[in-house]
């Protein structure tokens, strides 16, 4: 969705470009008003393949397109007879290599390399992926340029807006469940808050299992809240819709975020829009997206973590002064914003071809 989010708002900053949305062929078409002005069109070819690299670099030519726009590294092709912005949104497999086989590290490591070097830009979504960039593909400073994401309006529409109803009062987790993401230290965290004084309310978990790796769906976190006499406490809701996520968010207490490792850090984004404060781990991309609307603890330590949420939950005016504080550093993200400084970046690359 990223992709749709981002063409839409391009053709609304700036109209003065026709706009071609090329997909690919597993993927579906992309759902488009109909009175979009963007073309859409499906590539005969799947990411990854060789079609990415034979076959668009050609019909770039025969279209006469001038700018090549990427919003996912691995789709990058090798060459291009037009001037190229690549996003990348995280190096998880370069980060996080225990999760992906050699050849896709590999592909990281030499194809998607080459291509980001021969962009005319790179555009990641936050300062820590930038230096990921550069420490791990050796990209140049100058090459990169940071680009925020944005936040639907859905989740803007009203802090007042629809709320989940549940028994009782919720602590959110929104995400999978990778070991990165910490999920197990923040049930262990709950854990101990119920020791030392239970404040009435259940942890969430939500977000779609990955099936065929024990540590990767929810089995082992099912397991551990068993383990820790849990039942009833914690709830696994499994994929959520898109439409049914604001009134979850709105109706928790607050969002903990524990992820070690995030390229941007959508959740805790749509939490603060819809005005619930955030627990998040001081690392990575979190710090940039949170700012001052949310709780930073230094490490995922249970301890830590529970003394947080305690504060989080008991003490209302704290609460409220971060949940306002939330909304406000929410608006600071907004595809507007996005598309406004991709367009920049579009104008630069343009002029630059023209002038070469």
């Amino acid at each position: 969705m990223y992709t749709v989010r981002l063409v839409q708002a391009l053709a609304e900053v700036a109209p003065r470009h026709a706009y071609l949305l090329l997909t690919a062929a597993q993927a579906p078409p992309a759902p488009l008003p109909p009175e979009s002005p963007i073309e859409q069109r499906t590539a005969p070819y799947a990411v990854g393949g060789l079609g990415q690299h034979l076959w668009l670099p050609l019909a770039l030519r025969s279209l006469g397109i001038d700018l090549l726009i990427i919003t996912h590294p691995a789709s990058a092709p090798l060459w291009s007879p037009c001037p190229r912005l690549v996003f990348v949104h995280d190096l998880i497999p370069l980060t996080q290599p225990r999760f992906y086989n050699a050849a896709k590290r590999l592909y990281y490591r030499t194809v998607v390399r080459w291509s980001l070097r021969r962009a005319a830009r790179v555009l990641v979504d936050s300062e820590s992926t930038r230096r990921d960039c550069q420490r791990l593909l050796g990209l140049t400073a100058e090459r990169l340029c940071v680009v925020y994401g944005g936040v639907g309006e859905q989740y803007h529409e009203s802090t007042n807006g629809s709320k989940a109803t549940s028994a009782r009062p919720y602590v959110l987790y929104v995400g999978n469940k990778r070991p990165h993401k910490n999920v197990d230290r923040l049930i262990e965290a709950f854990a101990l808050l119920l020791r030392e004084g239970d404040p009435g309310c259940d942890l969430v978990i939500a977000g779609r299992d990955e099936p065929g790796d024990i540590e990767t769906d929810g089995r082992r976190l099912r397991a551990l809240a068993e383990r820790l006499h849990l039942d009833g406490r914690v709830r696994f809701l499994g994929e959520v819709s898109g439409e049914e996520l604001p009134a979850l968010y709105r109706g928790a207490e607050v969002l903990a975020y524990l992820s070690s490792y995030e390229g941007f850090g959508l959740p805790p984004l749509e939490a603060m829009a819809c005005g619930t404060p955030v627990i998040a781990l001081n690392a990575s991309s979190l710090p940039e997206v949170v700012g001052d609307g949310g709780l930073l603890v230094d490490a995922p330590e249970p301890a830590i973590v529970a003394e947080g949420l305690r504060a989080l939950l008991t003490d209302r005016p704290l609460r409220d002064r971060l949940a306002q504080r939330a909304v406000q550093q929410a608006r600071r993200f907004s595809w507007e914003k996005t598309a406004q400084a991709v367009a920049q970046q579009m104008d630069a690359a343009l002029e630059a071809r023209k002038a070469a």
